[in-house]
C-alpha cells in the first residue's frame, strides 16, 4: 500500500505520464528469468501509470502500462532476466496521484522461455523440441511441455481448450496453475469430454485476480506435435 500525493514528480515519465510518483525496487537474482506480474487494480479511481526501470532509477524503460482493465488502472506482465529493477506508480496527468495498492508477484521459469496471453483468442504452439519441464496431475507421463502466462484484473473463470481435430498432432494434456507455474494444478485435463473427445483437452478454473498459468503437455511418454489452444473467459 502506498499513496503519490505527498510526492514529488521525480520521473519523465512513459505514456504521457507528468504526476507525482512513488518507487520500488527488486532484484532478479544473476542467471535467473522472473516472470513478472504487476497492477493497481485496487478500486481507486484516479489514473495511474505504471513503468518499470532497468539497472538504475534513471534506466532504460523495461515496460510502460496504462488504462488496462478497462478503467484509469493499470495492469502489466513479463519476462525480466537478471538486473535491478524500479517500480514507478506515477499519475497519467499533473493533478492525477492518490493511494494506491501495488499487486507484485513472480514466478522463477518452468523452462527455457514463457508466452503471453493477452487476451481471449486462438494461440498456434509446439512442443516439438521443447523440455519436460512440468507434470500435470491427471496424467504423469515424461514429454515435452510448453508454458503459456497470463493476468487477470479481477476474478474470472477461464476456459482453454485444443479441440481441433485438424489442428492438434498429439493427444494432449492441458493445465492450469495460480502464483507460480511450478505450483500444483488448480485444474487438469487429459481428454476432454463430450465434442471435446478423441484425445483433445479442455480445461477450466475459476481463476482470482493476479498471475496464472496454462501448461500444453502431452498424454503419452516422448509424444510432441504442433497444436492450436483456444482461450477464452
Amino acid at each position: 500500500a502506498g499513496s503519490t500525493l505527498a510526492a514529488d514528480d521525480d520521473n519523465a515519465g512513459c505514456a504521457g505520464s507528468a504526476g507525482r510518483d512513488a518507487w520500488y525496487r527488486f532484484t532478479v537474482p544473476a542467471a535467473t528469468q522472473w516472470i513478472v506480474y504487476l497492477d493497481t487494480v485496487d478500486g481507486q479511481t484516479w489514473d495511474s501509470v505504471i513503468h518499470v526501470r532497468t539497472g538504475t532509477c534513471g534506466g532504460a524503460q523495461a515496460a510502460c502500462a496504462d488504462n488496462q482493465c478497462g478503467g484509469s488502472r493499470s495492469q502489466w506482465a513479463g519476462v525480466l532476466g537478471a538486473g535491478t529493477y524500479y517500480v514507478v506508480i506515477d499519475g497519467a496527468t499533473a493533478t492525477a496521484a492518490g493511494s494506491f495498492t501495488l499487486r507484485f508477484e513472480r514466478s522463477a521459469m518452468c523452462g527455457a522461455s514463457a508466452t503471453l496471453i493477452p487476451g481471449n483468442g486462438a494461440y498456434a504452439g509446439t512442443t516439438v523440441g521443447a523440455g519436460d519441464d512440468t507434470v500435470p496431475s491427471c496424467r504423469v507421463r515424461a514429454a515435452p511441455d510448453t508454458l503459456y502466462y497470463f493476468g487477470l484484473c479481477g476474478a474470472r473463470t477461464i476456459r482453454a481448450r485444443t479441440c481441433d481435430p485438424g489442428v492438434a498432432s498429439f493427444d494432449t494434456v492441458l493445465s492450469m496453475r495460480s502464483g507460480s507455474c511450478s505450483s500444483a494444478d488448480v485444474a487438469c485435463n487429459d481428454n476432454g469430454t463430450g465434442l471435446c473427445g478423441g484425445g483433445r483437452s479442455d480445461v477450466s478454473a475459476s481463476l482470482a485476480q493476479g498471475l496464472h498459468f496454462l501448461l500444453v503437455d502431452a498424454r503419452n511418454n516422448g509424444s510432441s506435435g504442433t497444436y492450436t489452444v483456444d482461450v477464452s473467459g
